[in-house]
């Protein structure tokens, strides 16, 4: 059986959260899949939480809006800027439908290997960027967060 990037988006939107959170990815907002954002395209999957927030007793309200870009194989750039154009769209789809509304984007990157070599530039500057491989094998899906990336040859002249 061939694993198509279909397959990955079916399972991560019909698995139970729980069960998600103990194979490695935590979803706890409303989840929408093949979101439909005008020119800007269309989103694999888009989890969307209302929040409300006290700040110097006064309340505030926003969303806090992840947007999950989802590949069979190996992820780099191409992927983590395909995100970047669906958070932009929903972010002024937002602000033209709903005046003055406040949110905060989250963009996740998932994908059965990473291109080690792009991520290591925009890691460190992204905090609101993660990354994931997935495997999926017998006993089902598991994720693995990635993180702290580097060059494989920093070109430093010495080795650790």
């Amino acid at each position: 059986m061939k694993f198509l990037e279909k397959d990955l988006e079916d399972i991560i939107y019909k698995a139970d959260k729980e069960t998600l959170k103990e194979r490695g990815l935590s979803i706890t907002g409303k989840l929408y899949r093949q979101l439909y954002i005008g020119g800007y395209g269309i989103a694999d999957l888009v989890e969307i939480r209302r929040n409300t927030d006290i700040y110097d007793d006064c309340i505030g309200q926003y969303f806090s809006i992840t947007v999950y870009e989802l590949k069979k194989g190996r992820i780099g750039c191409k992927a983590l800027l395909q995100a970047i154009r669906y958070a932009r769209g929903i972010e002024r789809y937002l602000n033209k439908r709903f005046k003055g509304v406040n949110s905060y984007f989250h963009i996740v990157l998932i994908g059965n290997d990473i291109e080690l070599d792009d991520f290591c530039y925009v890691e460190s500057m992204m905090d609101n960027l993660s990354t994931y491989t997935y495997s999926y094998d017998v006993d089902g899906i598991s994720f693995q967060h990635m993180g702290d990336y580097y060059l494989r040859n920093e070109g430093f002249g010495y080795e650790d």
